[in-house]
């Protein structure tokens, strides 16, 4: 019970319910864009990225959202500057 009681202080979630990843039905179509991005370089990829993310919010939101949840853990610094450019 301490054990439950501090994962949640932690925010830790979990489901009694909860799938398997290897369970989860992926749709072809994004199976397929995966594969495609795969084959191109990081850099133009976060371009490509962020310049949607510019147009459309909601992007702009989750990619915003991902980037806290890696910087989650840090040691508080400021990360390192990108070269931007392609």
């Amino acid at each position: 019970m301490a054990l439950a009681v501090a994962a949640l202080d932690d925010g830790f979630a979990w489901s009694s319910q909860a799938t398997p990843p290897s369970a989860v039905e992926i749709d072809s179509k994004v199976v397929e864009l995966t594969e495609l991005a795969y084959t191109i370089p990081s850099r133009r990829l976060a371009q490509l990225l962020a310049e949607w993310a510019a147009a459309d919010r909601v992007l702009e939101s989750r990619l915003l959202a991902y980037a806290a949840a890696a910087d989650q853990g840090s040691d508080g610094s400021e990360p390192a500057g990108r070269d931007w450019r392609l």
